[in-house]
């Protein structure tokens, strides 16, 4: 019996050979919920491998940090600290006011609740 972390980094890595190839296709998606049904469909509990690693680092992973970190080795980063990343390279300073509070908002949002729920 394998576990379910070793499962889901094979049956993934079957899917997309590379983080490029996997990055492509979460990109390329139009809704990241649509994505996700996929990966269900094909078997892949995201939600269960997610408390399992919630469980062991006390950190809430998105999807897409879970997969790029179990799958491909990536750090661990939590909603928080993506959204802090984001807010360190001033990539919101190309806007003007408006629309620097929209995507701070926007952000905020994503860091509380999650990518579905932001989507929705």
């Amino acid at each position: 019996t394998e576990s379910l972390k070793d499962f889901t980094r094979q049956s993934i890595r079957q899917a997309y050979s590379s983080l490029d190839a996997f990055l492509r296709k979460w990109k390329g998606a139009e809704r990241k919920a649509m994505l996700l049904e996929e990966f269900q469909n094909q078997g892949f509990l995201l939600e269960e491998l997610q408390a399992e690693v919630q469980k062991e680092t006390g950190k809430d992973l998105d999807p897409f940090d879970l997969i790029c970190h179990i799958v491909f080795d990536m750090p661990q980063l939590s909603r928080q600290e993506r959204a802090r990343q984001v807010k360190k390279r001033d990539y919101f300073s190309r806007y003007g006011e408006l629309g620097q509070k929209v995507l701070a908002a926007l952000l905020d949002k994503y860091a509380e609740e999650g990518l579905q729920e932001l989507e929705d």
